[in-house]
């Protein structure tokens, strides 16, 4: 990773029970992401803001998330869940923890 690890922490996740290598790729183009379902691999373009970095993150975890679960949604539906879900847990810091039972309740 040749980014600032703090910045950009993920070299793996998860998906689906699939491990999925990130890469976060100066050299995309007009891409702000991909995700490359036969190689496992997501593709961030790092010359993005850091919100429009985590947003694109989000973006291509959900495209990921549903081609393992074999789903088909298209972009535009991509767009707007990933962009509601990013305002979501933007909006309400604690209810990741909460979800995941690492607190009681849903107070910031």
């Amino acid at each position: 990773m040749s980014g600032d690890a703090k910045k950009y922490p993920f070299r793996t996740l998860k998906v689906s029970g699939k491990r999925h290598r990130v890469r976060w790729d100066q050299s995309m183009g007009d891409l702000a992401g991909n995700v490359n379902h036969q190689q496992l691999l997501i593709l961030i373009s790092a010359g993005m803001s850091a919100d429009e970095v985590r947003e694109t993150l989000l973006h291509e975890l959900l495209h990921a998330v549903c081609h393992q679960q074999g789903v088909d949604i298209k972009e535009d539906a991509n767009r707007q869940i990933s962009i509601g879900i990013f305002e979501l847990m933007r909006s309400n810091p604690g209810l990741a923890d909460y979800i995941f039972g690492e607190s009681d309740d849903g107070s910031d």
